[in-house]
C-alpha cells in the first residue's frame, strides 16, 4: 500500500515537472508571438535548463540575431549550433544557421571564414534532404556572391617597389615594366577562372533550386542577374519569360525584361515591355 502510495507520488511529480517544461517552452513562444522577447528569452532559457530542448536554443538564436548590439546578436550562433547538436537532421535549423552566417558575411567584415561556415550548412542540408530547393537557392546566392567578386576584380595588378623612383637605367625600367605585365596578365587570368568557376556553379544551383521548386521566383531573378552580369542578355530573357508565366502581372519583372532587351538592341521588344510595366504600375 505504501509503495503503491509512493508511485503514485512520483508519477505526479513527474508529471507536473513535465507540464512545467512545456509551460516554459509554451509560454516562451506565445511570448514571442507577442513580440514581447524579454519574457520570452527567459522563458525560453528556464526551458533549456530543464529540458535542453532543441528548439527553444533555435528560437533564442532567432531572438538574439535580431538584436542591433553587436555582442548581443554573436550570442545567437552558440544557440544554433547547440540546437544542431540536439537535433542534427533538422534542415530548418541549419538553412536559418547558414543566413544568419551570411549575415554575418557582410555585417562583421574581419570574419573571414562566415561564407564558408554558411556554405558547409547548406550542403548539409542537401545531403539531409537532395531536394531542398532552398539550399540550392541560398548555394546559389554565394556562388553568385564569388562570381561578382571575381567578376569585378579584372584589373590590372601590379608589383611595386620602394626604389622604382631610383630606377634611372632604360633598360632596368623597361625589364621592371615587362615583370609588372606578366604579374598581371597571372592575376587577371586567375581572376577569369574562378570567376568561370562561380559562374557554372551558380547556374547549377539556381537551376536546381527552380527545378525543385518552380514557385520559388528568387531563383528566376537571381539566375537573370547573373546571365546580364554575364552579358548572356538573351538567357536572361529567356528566365524572365519562364518567370512571367507564372508571375505574369508583376511590373517589376516586365521593368527588368525591357532593360535586358534594351542591352540586347532589340528596341521594339523593349519599348512593348516598358508599356507593358507602364500600364501594370498605373493599374
Amino acid at each position: 500500500m505504501i509503495r503503491k502510495l509512493l508511485l503514485t507520488v512520483l508519477s505526479s511529480t513527474i508529471i507536473f515537472a513535465q507540464s512545467t517544461v512545456i509551460s516554459n517552452y509554451e509560454n516562451g513562444l506565445k511570448c514571442l508571438a507577442g513580440k514581447d522577447t524579454v519574457n520570452a528569452i527567459q522563458l525560453l532559457k528556464k526551458d533549456i535548463e530543464e529540458s535542453e530542448r532543441a528548439d527553444s536554443y533555435y528560437q533564442l538564436a532567432m531572438i538574439l540575431q535580431a538584436s542591433k548590439d553587436y555582442y548581443i546578436m554573436n550570442e545567437a550562433e552558440d544557440y544554433y549550433k547547440k540546437a544542431i547538436d540536439k537535433d542534427p537532421l533538422n534542415t530548418k535549423y541549419r538553412l536559418d544557421y547558414g543566413k544568419y552566417l551570411e549575415m554575418i558575411d557582410v555585417k562583421v567584415r574581419d570574419d573571414m571564414t562566415a561564407r564558408k561556415r554558411a556554405r558547409d550548412q547548406y550542403e548539409k542540408v542537401i545531403e539531409i534532404s537532395p531536394s531542398n530547393s532552398a539550399a540550392y537557392f541560398r548555394m546559389g546566392r554565394l556562388e553568385y556572391n564569388d562570381y561578382l567578386d571575381y567578376h569585378n576584380s579584372f584589373q590590372k595588378e601590379t608589383v611595386a617597389s620602394g626604389d622604382n623612383y631610383f630606377i634611372t637605367s632604360p633598360s632596368a625600367r623597361s625589364k621592371l615594366k615587362e615583370q609588372q605585365c606578366e604579374v598581371s596578365q597571372d592575376a587577371q587570368l586567375s581572376f577569369e577562372k574562378e570567376a568561370e568557376n562561380s559562374f557554372g556553379a551558380t547556374e547549377e544551383y539556381l537551376r536546381l533550386a527552380i527545378k525543385n521548386d518552380s514557385s520559388l521566383y528568387d531563383a528566376y531573378t537571381t539566375l537573370a542577374g547573373l546571365y546580364e552580369d554575364s552579358g548572356d542578355y538573351q538567357k536572361g530573357i529567356d528566365v524572365l519569360k519562364q518567370l512571367l508565366r507564372k508571375k505574369e502581372n508583376d511590373f517589376s519583372h516586365h521593368a527588368t525584361l525591357a532593360f535586358l532587351y534594351y542591352r540586347l538592341n532589340e528596341p521594339e521588344q523593349s519599348y512593348a515591355a516598358f508599356q507593358k510595366t507602364i500600364a501594370l504600375m498605373t493599374n
